[in-house]
């Protein structure tokens, strides 16, 4: 009996101390896990719980009933040795020292999931899952295991049971935001794009200054068209990491995809800033350059690039269309070749090289290049484009009608085949099908003011009043200063008797382009209709001297800007 009693008060003790223990262990916990800054990475993923785990083990390794003393001193030993190892990056040594702390107490549920992660960054992925599974097993509600099982199985390409361990991983504890930015990845890659931008956006209030957390999210945006929230989130992430020049060029490139070329630019300046030998990035640069209409800074860009190893076909093709735009069509014609003969099969220069010869009447040679090429790849439509254009410079309508419709057939969502089609119909006085062709193209890029002014020029032959003047006063909204416009708006409206509208819009006409005489002409006779006589002879006498400049003896409507 008094064994018995003796025993008892033992165990009483035991449990006694168990509870002081836990209290001890958790304050300990606790403080050091605010001390440590061990942060590791598995390929592009950050491990920041993995200093939980490691804050949990010197605070085990300090405190333990149930260890004899020279047990625990080794336990400790190796633990603390494979930590140190751990943080120099010696992981094959950190393992070995894991593993024997692991024989001396295998129920640590911290060490379980440290070996786990130690064995994922050694590539031995499945090893690291048993690991990973035990930690769970032994604590069950254990956040860093969890997450860490997540990457585990990103790395085994297994994204739903990843997903579902992230998604426990926050059940436990929410405020984890690499937890939420690895969710989002995969929902990315599931292309849930709505589920991925709540997931980094939750990351992003828990830590707002982390830039590869601000990237992703604005990956999100752009594939859900926010672009506006995106280009914000770019410049934020450019001023959050000033040093980093992977971020940026990864920033560029993504902004770039989705045309937002002048935060590109921006991005692919930073790094250039920090890595002026990244040769590759001055061709980004360039092309960015280009998409702004910024030809010259394209162009200084290009000539600076003294590595002949990057004279590519690219780059003498960005040359050549940088010399076209700003009118060297000469230069830009033998760059252009320069760039097929080292690329023959690049259906990319060939559109541009025949696009480019139609500019310095080169048009048979641009025909037979087109001919040849659409031989050759039948169902590329824009070589199919390019011979219905080279056709119908050389007169050929039907031949350029039917171009055009194989091209729409391969590819009915470039608006620019649609409004060609129109003009072909147009040139042969079938407005009704110009219409339709026209409607077509607008539908496409309403706010291109081109396909407008077409629009409504056609639909003044076919005495369509209400829908031209629609279709121009478009094509003003758009931003185009456009005198034509004007002068069509104004014609309209005179001819219903508002002179006053005329009148403005007659102005602008002239204010514009001060050579259009007809409008001048028209100017003339509004000023009559509204009793402003003195202004209305003025009008005419302009008329007259721009008529005699140009030795007509007729009223002509204005030449049509259409290519």
């Amino acid at each position: 009996m008094c064994d018995q009693s003796a025993e008892q008060q033992r165990d009483r003790l035991a449990d006694r101390t168990k509870g002081r223990m836990k209290t001890i262990v958790a304050a300990r916990y606790n403080r050091i896990c605010k001390q440590m800054q061990i942060r590791i990475a598995l390929g592009t993923v950050r491990f920041s719980n993995v200093r939980l785990g490691l804050a949990a083990l010197l605070v085990c390794m300090q405190i333990s009933p149930t260890y004899a003393a020279n047990q625990q001193e080794a336990l400790q030993d190796h633990t603390k040795r494979g930590i140190a190892y751990f943080q120099q990056g010696k992981l094959a040594a950190a393992e070995q020292e894991f593993r024997k702390a692991l024989q001396l107490n295998p129920n640590l549920p911290e060490l379980q999931d440290l070996m786990g992660v130690i064995l994922d960054r050694q590539g031995k992925h499945q090893g690291a899952t048993a690991y990973l599974l035990k930690a769970i097993e032994l604590n069950p509600r254990y956040p860093p295991a969890y997450h860490h099982l997540g990457l585990n199985h990103l790395q085994l390409k297994k994204l739903r049971p990843a997903a579902q361990a992230f998604s426990t991983s926050l059940e436990l504890d929410p405020n984890q935001p690499a937890v939420h930015n690895n969710l989002g990845s995969i929902h990315v890659q599931n292309q849930q794009y709505q589920l991925a931008l709540q997931s980094f956006e939750k990351a992003n209030r828990l830590d707002p200054n982390n830039p590869s957390i601000l990237f992703n999210l604005l990956r999100a945006e752009l594939r859900l068209d926010r672009k506006q929230s995106a280009a914000l989130h770019a410049e934020e992430s450019l001023k959050l990491s000033q040093t980093d020049a992977t971020l940026a060029a990864r920033l560029g490139r993504e902004l770039a995809q989705y045309e937002l070329y002048p935060q590109a630019v921006a991005a692919y300046k930073r790094v250039l800033q920090l890595k002026p030998d990244s040769l590759e990035v001055y061709h980004d640069l360039s092309r960015c350059y280009f998409h702004i209409r910024q030809f010259h800074d394209s162009l200084r860009i290009l000539e600076g690039i003294t590595d002949v190893r990057l004279h590519d076909g690219g780059y003498f093709m960005l040359l050549g269309l940088n010399q076209r735009e700003l009118g060297d069509f000469e230069k830009a014609v033998g760059y252009l070749r320069r760039a097929l003969r080292m690329e023959p099969t690049n259906t990319d220069y060939i559109y541009d090289l025949g696009i480019t010869l139609l500019g310095i009447d080169g048009i048979p040679e641009a025909f037979s290049l087109f001919q040849e090429a659409s031989r050759r790849f039948p169902l590329n439509a824009d070589l199919l484009y390019g011979l219905g254009v080279a056709s119908h410079y050389l007169g050929m309508n039907e031949d350029a009608r039917q171009h055009f419709t194989k091209s729409i057939q391969l590819d009915p969502n470039k608006a620019q085949f649609h409004a060609s089609l129109g003009e072909v119909y147009a040139a042969r006085g079938q407005h009704e099908n110009a219409q339709q062709a026209y409607s077509s193209a607008v539908s496409l890029e309403p706010a291109n003011p081109d396909f407008q002014m077409k629009a409504g020029r056609n639909f003044l032959k076919l005495q369509q009043q209400d829908q031209a003047r629609s279709a121009f006063q478009k094509a003003l909204e758009s931003g185009a200063r456009n005198a034509e416009a004007h002068y069509h708006l104004g014609k309209i409206a005179a001819s219903v008797g508002k002179y006053e509208g005329a009148v403005s819009h007659f102005e602008r006409a002239v204010t514009l382009d001060p050579t259009l005489k007809e409008a001048h002409y028209q100017l003339g006779l509004v000023y009559r209709r509204v009793g402003e006589k003195g202004k209305a002879a003025k009008a005419t006498r302009t008329f007259r001297e721009l008529k005699e400049q140009n030795n007509s003896a007729e009223i002509k409507q204005p030449a049509s800007t259409d290519p």
